[in-house]
């Protein structure tokens, strides 16, 4: 016990000095973006529009023409009204993804998820909210092709124009990247493409439509081997695996997998309340909906009896297999 106590303090950097790590590390891959530091915001972004309006120009411009706009209370929602779809296994997802943002937050972990609402008003009908200031990777890269720009780190490169706010969007890149890669593995959640994972203004990405997950695939085959999306066009945007926001995604998941860990019951109450009263639910089949998820959050250790918490050096271990 003594090793492995040994082992997590030396892996383990306080937030000071990941900080100060990130102020000195000026390492060779941040250099390719160099050069868009000095440029003016470039014609064909203006025109590319990629994020369309964005949410507080357009609250403002529907206020000033509002007949209720002097109302204390006067606000504006997007969302989107769907039918035809059971939506009660995506409110539950959300449900627990929003369990784990908790998580995250109670253990002040450096992650970024964006759990948004839905309601459901019927058996195939509901209210979703629509994620602001978003674009999906696929409607994104035909943007990008269609003005020869490149690949989401040119986009990178010509949106974020500046220093500061290049390095601010890429590490939100990082630690967004790292909560939905956890959540997907966790989850089991599948069917990951570029329609259904959002890119927003400040760099975060975000995943939407979680139809399949636990023990639900499409077409009920589940022939997806990774265990969560991590693309090399990622790997870029990064800046490859010696940069300081590779160090910063890596360093979150680990922190993120620790943390859950600690929390796991309540995902369990969760998905054990839920198979009580919805047992026709596809997601929830199975007899082994919770001992999956306990052991894809306890992978065993040998030598250590089951439901043993790892340190930062075997999570760190464990997760290295999956990234690489």
């Amino acid at each position: 016990m003594k090793e492995r106590q040994n082992s997590q303090k030396s892996d383990e950097l306080s937030d000071t000095e990941e900080e100060g790590k990130e102020v000195r590390d000026i390492n060779e891959n941040y250099l390719s973006f160099k050069h868009w530091e000095n440029l003016n915001k470039n014609e064909t972004i203006d025109e590319l529009k990629p994020f369309g309006e964005l949410f507080d120009e357009q609250k403002l411009r529907i206020k000033e023409s509002s007949p209720y706009s002097s109302l204390k209370t006067w606000e504006i929602v997007k969302i989107i009204v769907k039918s035809g779809n059971d939506l009660r296994p995506e409110q539950f997802a959300m449900q627990l993804i929003s369990r784990i943002d908790q998580t995250f937050k109670a253990h002040k972990v450096k992650i970024w998820l964006y759990p948004y609402e839905i309601i459901t008003t019927g058996r195939n009908c509901g209210i979703i909210e629509f994620v602001k200031n978003s674009i999906s990777l696929d409607s994104l890269k035909k943007k990008l092709s269609a003005l020869k720009i490149g690949g989401l780190k040119n986009f990178f490169g010509h949106y974020f124009i500046g220093n500061d706010r290049l390095k601010t969007a890429r590490r939100n890149f990082a630690i967004s990247l790292a909560g939905y890669s956890l959540i997907t593995y966790i989850l089991q959640i599948r069917d990951r493409h570029n329609g259904n994972i959002l890119l927003d203004s400040d760099g975060h990405i975000i995943h939407i439509d979680f139809d399949f997950f636990l023990s639900k695939s499409p077409g009920n085959l589940n022939v997806e081997n990774s265990p969560f999306k991590f693309t090399y066009e990622y790997l870029d945007i990064l800046g490859g695996v010696k940069s300081r926001y590779y160090t910063r995604f890596r360093r979150s998941f680990i922190s993120g997998f620790l943390a859950i860990q600690k929390d796991y019951k309540k995902l369990l109450v969760l998905i054990e309340m839920m198979n009580s009263t919805n047992k026709d639910m596809e997601c929830l089949k199975g007899n082994y909906v919770t001992t999956d998820l306990i052991n894809r959050i306890f992978p065993r250790i040998r030598g250590f009896p089951p439901l043993t918490e790892m340190n930062r050096m075997e999570c760190s271990v464990h997760i290295d297999k999956y990234i690489k």
